[in-house]
Parts: C-alpha cells; sequence; structure tokens
C-alpha cells in the first residue's frame, strides 16, 4: 500500500536464534526510535533482550546490541520501556516469571544506571493475590503528562501463566524512585483472564488499557479505564474481534487513539467450543493484524487498515511531529502455526494515509 513501508528487522533461523518474539517500541523524546524483543535459542533455551535504534525515523535501523542475558538456567523476558520526556528512558524485564527489574537512562538509552529490583513491591499484591507467578505486559508503558510512571504488569495465581490471572499496574510519581500498586482488575462475568495490557492516556487524563483474556465463549476485545490508582471493571468492546493475543494501545500528538490487533474471531475455534470441544484456538487465530483510530478516546473506532494477513504481538509508535506512525509486529507463521512467527516487522506509515 502506497505510504506504507515495511522492514524485517529478524527473521527466525537467523543470527544464531530460532526465534524472536514479544516486539516493544519506544519513540524518545529526540525522535530516535527503540525496538527491543526477545531473542530465544530453543537447543539452550537461551533467551537474550535485543536493541536497535533508529535516527531516521525508522528508515534504517543500526546492529543488535544486547540488553540483558540469562546466565545460570535463568531465563530473562519480557522487555518494556517508558520513554520520558526528557533524555530519560526506563528499562523492565523479568527473571524467570518470579523476578522483576529496572534500569533507567538519562542520555536517551546509550547507557544504563545500575539496575533496580522491584519484586518486594510486586508481592504487596499477595495480600489480595496469591500471585505466583508474574510478567511486564508486552509493548512499552506509559509517561503521562503529569510525570507519572505507568508500568502495566499481569499476575497469575496458578502453574499456567496465563490461567487464572488478573491484570495490575505499578506507577511512580518520582521519576521511578519509589513505586506503588494500583487495584487489580479481576475476572469477571465478561472478561477471563485478563492478562497482557497496555495503556494509553486520553484527553481527560484519564486511562484506558487494553488487555488480552481467554473468556472461552467469545473473541473480542477486552478494555478497562483508571487512573493510576484505581482500575474500573473489565469489558468487551463488541466492534473488536479479537483472538487470545497482545495488542497495543497509543495516544496520538492530537489526542487521538491508534490501537492494533490481530482482528479475528476464530470462528472455528468457537464453533468446536460450542460443540463441546476443548481447543484453546486455532492454529490461524492470529490473522488480520489491523490498525485503527479513535476520535473519542476509545468509545468508537475506525474500520482501519490491514497490515498483515499472518499476524500476532503488536505494538505502537508515533514520530515526534505526528508525520509518522510505527508498527512493530510479528509477521508471518512458522508451519502454519500462529505462536511461532517467521519475522518481527517494522512499519512506517505515513500520517495521511491512515
Amino acid at each position: 500500500m502506497s505510504g506504507i513501508s515495511l522492514t524485517d528487522i529478524e527473521t527466525y533461523g537467523e543470527n544464531g536464534y530460532d526465534m524472536y518474539r514479544v516486539p516493544g517500541m519506544v519513540v524518545l523524546s529526540n525522535d530516535d526510535i527503540l525496538l527491543y524483543y526477545e531473542a530465544r535459542a530453543a537447543a539452550s533455551d537461551q533467551r537474550r533482550l535485543l536493541l536497535r535504534r533508529s535516527c531516521n525515523k525508522g528508515k534504517s535501523f543500526g546492529e543488535p546490541s544486547v540488553l540483558k542475558k540469562g546466565k545460570d538456567g535463568v531465563m530473562v523476558h519480557n522487555p518494556l520501556m517508558i520513554s520520558g520526556t526528557g533524555k530519560e528512558v526506563y528499562f523492565f524485564w523479568n527473571e524467570d516469571y518470579k523476578r522483576l527489574y529496572f534500569q533507567k537512562s538519562e542520555n536517551y538509552g546509550e547507557s544504563w544506571l545500575p539496575q533496580v529490583e522491584l519484586t518486594s513491591v510486586v508481592k504487596g499484591w499477595r495480600k489480595d493475590w496469591p500471585l505466583t507467578l508474574f510478567a511486564v505486559a508486552p509493548g512499552h508503558g506509559l509517561q503521562m503528562k503529569n510525570g507519572t510512571l505507568v508500568l502495566p504488569l499481569w499476575l497469575s495465581c496458578g502453574i499456567n501463566a496465563h490461567n487464572p490471572a488478573c491484570f495490575a499496574s505499578l506507577y511512580s510519581e518520582d521519576h521511578g524512585d519509589t513505586w506503588k500498586r494500583s487495584n487489580l482488575v479481576l475476572s469477571n462475568d465478561d472478561v477471563l483472564d485478563p492478562t497482557e495490557g497496555e495503556v494509553a492516556e486520553l484527553s481527560d487524563g484519564s486511562l484506558l488499557a487494553t488487555l488480552r483474556h481467554g473468556a472461552p465463549e467469545t473473541r473480542l476485545r477486552a478494555f478497562v479505564r483508571g487512573t493510576p490508582e484505581h482500575w474500573g471493571n473489565a469489558y468487551l468492546d463488541p466492534s473488536l474481534p479479537d483472538p487470545i493475543c497482545a495488542g497495543s494501545i497509543l495516544s496520538l500528538p492530537d489526542q487521538t487513539l491508534l490501537f492494533s490487533n490481530c482482528a479475528w474471531k476464530d470462528e472455528a475455534y468457537l464453533l468446536q467450543y460450542r460443540a463441546g470441544g476443548t481447543l484453546h484456538w486455532s492454529k490461524n487465530a492470529r490473522q488480520n493484524l489491523t490498525l485503527r483510530r479513535s476520535m473519542d478516546n476509545g468509545k468508537t473506532w475506525s474500520k482501519g487498515i490491514q497490515l498483515s494477513k499472518q499476524g500476532g504481538y503488536s505494538d505502537l509508535g508515533c514520530s515526534v511531529d505526528g508525520d509518522f506512525l510505527y508498527c512493530f509486529f510479528e509477521r508471518g507463521w512458522i508451519g502454519g502455526d500462529c505462536i511461532y512467527n517467521k519475522h518481527l516487522t517494522f512499519a512506517q506509515i505515513k500520517r495521511e494515509v491512515f
């Protein structure tokens, strides 16, 4: 499509790794783009967290650098960043779904201050939820206009990471020196096990998060509205089909919203579920990766544009001047199975296209 350029950042089996997953992105105040993601080697179960930078609005990216690598059998995973309003960048990651760390950069991510562990803060939720596993959500976090940092997470009280689970967030009002916990967003009659979420600030200063969830009788996107301190009840948007997959949401400079997800209702799954089947999702569930806009704080959404038939996780960004929109996403399937992606792909989209 004219005005949209796609660049494959990584491809499975290349550069020593079997797969690249969990794409995330931030656009810094100097307009640099940072892409970060997991690199996985199946033979050793080794994971590294990699970073690539663009200094020309996504026309090209530098070689990957290693942000973190697992050692002594420890798995590193779920990288997430928050871009500050100045030179600050905040980088978060997990170890073995049981520990949470972050580092701060004061020079656009060129170097990082010593790491800080936040695990004890997360464990404070145990008085309300018997968590056993937890992780940072895929994608990016948020710095609000008032300076508050918002970090989305999901918590599980089972042995399966996404079930049973709930959504929550940490927030900091002092540039990451101290962190506080929000309330928990629990399952309800419509939304089951809300987990991977991403947060945007609305025009009135409130927050909107879009959520992955696992309600077996529906394949619709879930959302929740709130503030850093308190989230409301999760709800479904009947206009947005969605398989079980992470999506992304972003507030643009003109205060409209941008949303990406695999817009597919997985009718094959729904048919077998209604017939008493036990399939969790179809192999082709994560299709029709689509971008949409909202002009009314997420109450309604445009029809949108499709970036890829075979999709997966995605994250969104925007140039400082608003002239370009960006999407960093999983594209193509290995062996016809949507859980195993072939590429991590970067899309640069001229604003007038959308």
